[in-house]
């Protein structure tokens, strides 16, 4: 992520859900959710600014943008579908096995089935490779949990090459007596990726080495994806399991030490003043470049049940202090758009810087 080009738009997964059940690929122009710099963000001094402040960032419950491509599922053969943006290209695995690249704007190319992978998967790009990351720690008599598929560089032809089952983890990460643990945390970072699972501590893959180790029983101090940002000190950035907001650590240490978490980074401002919950569990944490992050989390709203549904998009930015020894959170705006259905869930995509 090192030399990131800061990005004015953000891709929105939206899972319609129903007996035609698809995806619909949704760009929305982040730009205007920023101020124009530091010093332009709303003087929060006093009680009455802050109202005001709050207001002013909020705004109304606005329409999704017009789908800029769709993926529908088969019908006759139910499936649900991970997805990464690789360069500008999405990339999906289906929880049946297949794969596919499509252009943003839906052009679709089938791609090789995976080994033994079936169900959902983290797909994660790093360095040429894309690689499929099993959600769940199966035992040891289920397939294997990490694949692989090479990726073509620059200016060459896409040649379709197989998905190539990983080693497992080392003996005791993938046990019968917690039965299929949860990955909770998982980040990409040089030639290594870290994933740790409910109960069973964490571990590192190499990429180079093609082997895994053991780092501790302890799990990442985050939730979901984790996204170290050279710019902002080496740390890495991601979702705090505990606060629900924005956390920073030291990923030198072992175990990582939570260096920051900016609990004022927790959604707020609900739409048109009524109650409202959300979903930690949808949330993901973007990096934009120039320290620039967007929160994307799922809302419930309303004052009676069935509640309706929202996409809060929270904008913010962590700045250096003059030291340069410290760093801050600057909240910016935030943003809401009604979601088709109370059914219904989405998610951002990450830039592949």
């Amino acid at each position: 992520m090192a030399g990131a080009v800061e990005q004015n738009r953000l891709l929105l997964v939206v899972e319609i859900r129903g007996l035609e059940h698809q995806y619909n690929f949704v760009e929305v122009d982040v730009k205007g959710l920023f101020y124009p710099d530091s010093g332009s963000v709303p003087n929060k001094s006093s009680a009455r600014a802050r109202a005001t402040a709050a207001a002013r960032a909020c705004g109304s419950l606005r329409s999704l943008p017009a789908p800029v491509a769709r993926y529908r599922t088969s019908v006759d053969m139910p499936e649900r579908i991970d997805f990464a943006l690789v360069g500008t290209t999405i990339a999906g695995a289906s929880s049946n096995g297949n794969t596919f690249m499509m252009s943003r704007s839906g052009a679709l190319s089938a791609g090789p089935e995976l080994q033994s992978l079936r169900g959902r998967t983290h797909l994660i790009p790093l360095g040429h490779r894309l690689y499929a990351l099993n959600r769940f720690m199966h035992d040891l008599a289920e397939p294997a949990c990490l694949e692989t598929l090479p990726l073509p560089g620059p200016g060459r032809r896409r040649r379709q090459e197989p998905w190539r089952a990983l080693p497992d983890p080392p003996p005791g990460y993938r046990s019968l007596d917690l039965g299929c643990p949860r990955v909770t945390a998982y980040l990409a970072a040089g030639t290594r990726l870290w994933v740790s699972a409910q109960g069973m501590g964490t571990c590192t893959f190499d990429t180079a080495r093609c082997a895994w180790r053991k780092e501790g029983d302890w799990e990442l101090p985050f939730q979901g994806r984790g996204l170290v940002v050279p710019e902002l000190g080496g740390l890495c950035f991601g979702l705090c399991p505990k606060e629900n907001c924005l956390c920073a650590c030291d990923m030198q240490q072992s175990p990582p030490a939570v260096r920051y978490v900016w609990e004022e980074t927790r959604p707020r401002c609900p739409p048109s003043g009524t109650p409202f919950g959300f979903y930690p569990e949808e949330a993901t944490v973007i990096y934009l470049g120039n320290g620039k992050f967007c929160i994307s989390w799922i809302i419930g709203f309303g004052r009676r049940a069935p509640l309706r549904r929202a996409i809060l998009l929270t904008a913010l930015q962590v700045l250096a202090s003059a030291a340069g020894n410290k760093l801050r959170v600057v909240n910016h705006k935030v943003r809401f758009y009604e979601m088709p259905s109370q059914d219904d869930v989405a998610h951002a995509l990450q830039p592949d810087f």
